[in-house]
């Protein structure tokens, strides 16, 4: 559907402040109905980016947003579009803020499941996801363990 018709500078993409998404996004929701809204690959990035954040900004506050039933369905609509590498990448970045949302306890266990999927599947294409680890960790450990060697 999308594809990047030009050269898009995405450490400018990730440094910019995505605040200025067009309004009304008070929601989670609204951030996912408006990726999918996109008019070209630029504002798709942007707008997952945006709906990234959020996500992640509701998980470390403990938060379930409102309408987090209907999530699954538009997640899985977001994940169609990764017609390319460049948007496969802002999906990757999406998804990993959905698998700590399923970890979290968002979304029923069936729908979890099917992200979960859906993450490792897009994860395919850049790395091994399924070693990764989304939990919190003691950076002292690592840092004591690196600094030993």
């Amino acid at each position: 559907m999308r594809s990047a018709e030009k050269a898009v500078n995405w450490g400018v993409v990730g440094a910019m402040d995505i605040g200025d998404i067009p309004r009304p996004l008070g929601s989670v929701y609204q951030l996912a109905v408006s990726v999918l809204t996109a008019p070209n690959a630029y504002e798709f990035c942007r707008r997952c980016f945006c709906l990234d954040r959020g996500i992640d900004y509701a998980v470390a506050n403990s938060e379930i947003p409102g309408r987090v039933k209907d999530l699954p369905r538009l997640l899985k609509q977001v994940c169609q579009q990764n017609t390319d590498a460049l948007l496969q990448a802002a999906i990757m970045v999406l998804m990993i803020s959905v698998k700590n949302a399923c970890k979290s306890g968002w979304f029923p266990t069936e729908d979890s499941a099917e992200l979960l999927t859906l993450a490792d599947e897009i994860g395919s294409n850049f790395c091994t996801v399924r070693d990764m680890n989304t939990e919190a960790s003691n950076s002292l450990d690592i840092i004591s363990t690196v600094m030993a060697r």
